[in-house]
C-alpha cells in the first residue's frame, strides 16, 4: 500500500494518492512526509503540510531533515521565498535529489521565477 502511495504522488495524482488512507504518516522518512505535505498542499488542503512542515521542522533539531524536503512543501504552500531560501540550503549541502532538479515534477511551479536559473547554473545543469 505504501508504494502505491508514493507512486500516485510521483505521477501528480495527488488527490487518488491521499484517499489511499485517512491522514498523514505520523512518523516515516522526512521525505516521504515532505512528499505528501506538498501534495496536500497542491491540492489547496493547507493544514495538512503547515502541520507536516511543522513536524518536520521540529524532527530536524534532533535528526537530520533534507532542506529539499522542506522546500517541496513550502513551495506547495506557494511560500516562494522560504522555498528558495530552503532549495539554496539544498545546494550548498550538495543533497542527492538536487540532480533532479532540472527535470522532476517537485519544481514545476518555480521553473519560471529567475532564482531558479541561480542553483542550475551552479550545478552546470543549464
Amino acid at each position: 500500500m505504501r508504494a502505491s502511495r508514493c507512486c500516485l504522488i510521483s505521477i501528480l495524482a495527488f488527490e487518488k494518492a491521499l484517499r489511499l488512507f485517512e491522514k498523514p504518516p505520523s512518523h516515516g522518512p522526512s521525505a516521504l512526509l515532505g512528499s505528501f505535505g506538498a501534495a496536500y498542499a497542491k491540492i489547496g488542503r493547507q493544514e495538512e503540510p503547515e502541520k507536516i512542515l511543522s513536524e518536520l521542522q521540529a524532527q530536524s533539531a534532533r535528526t537530520y531533515v533534507p532542506a529539499t524536503t522542506l522546500a517541496a512543501i513550502q513551495f506547495g504552500l506557494g511560500h516562494t521565498d522560504q522555498g528558495f531560501d530552503f532549495l539554496y540550503q539544498a545546494w550548498e549541502h550538495r543533497e542527492p535529489p538536487m540532480v533532479a532538479l532540472k527535470t522532476h515534477h517537485t519544481w514545476d511551479s518555480i521553473r519560471n521565477d529567475a532564482r531558479y536559473v541561480s542553483p542550475l547554473a551552479r550545478m552546470e545543469l543549464l
